[in-house]
């Protein structure tokens, strides 16, 4: 268990990888109530964020974006007496790929997960979809908006464009209308992130 610990601020993309791998954002087995907001994530090869075999951890406030394998992923979730994680007022962002992935005994349709108030949006025009495989990544279920909240997630997230400025090429920028804002989704400054200047450091020497 690690309370108290934040995942914050961060801008994280184009990762790879060969046969394993490749997340940005990736709570392992035992990751608990950690408070994973206002991360920008995009363009990797498996999820956004994934979280294997972790309990109550918070994900909010997030902007996860085109990754190939589906943005967000859950692996070997908790039994159905403990909550794996809640997913809540974040900006998911596809180019064709499923939103959400259940894989190796993370079975969404066991409810122990909580998704809602998120904003949703397929850049490459394809309907919203979630799916589900086993532990060799063959897929065992695909589901639809309708199907996704029959299970009683996401009963008031929108569908919607977010007026993100140039999400394909990382300029995730929102219009002063975005929907996303309507949903209490908080602009992300990213101006300060990357390595910190010698007299920052000194400055902040707990940071």
């Amino acid at each position: 268990m690690q309370p108290g610990t934040i995942i914050r601020g961060n801008l994280i993309h184009d990762i790879r990888k060969c046969n394993y791998g490749g997340w940005a954002i990736y709570n392992d087995e035992g990751s608990s109530h950690i408070v994973v907001e206002k991360n920008v994530c995009y363009r990797t090869t498996s999820h956004a964020y994934h979280q294997h075999y972790g309990a109550e951890n918070i994900v909010r406030n997030n902007i996860f974006a085109c990754c190939e394998d589906g943005q967000v992923g859950l692996s070997r979730a908790t039994g159905r007496d403990q909550l794996s994680f809640t997913l809540e007022r974040n900006i998911l962002l596809s180019n064709g790929q499923p939103f959400l992935w259940g894989g190796y005994w993370g079975f969404f349709h066991l409810r122990n997960y909580r998704s809602d108030l998120n904003l949703f949006w397929d850049l490459a025009g394809q309907p919203f979809t979630c799916r589900e495989a086993d532990a060799k990544y063959r897929t065992t279920g695909t589901f639809t908006l309708d199907q996704w909240r029959g299970f009683g997630y996401d009963t008031h997230s929108l569908i919607a464009d977010p007026g993100c400025r140039d999400p394909l090429h990382g300029d995730f920028t929102l219009a002063p209308d975005s929907p996303a804002l309507a949903l209490g989704f908080e602009p992300i400054d990213l101006s300060d992130v990357g390595p910190r200047t010698p007299e920052k450091r000194d400055a902040e020497p707990g940071v």
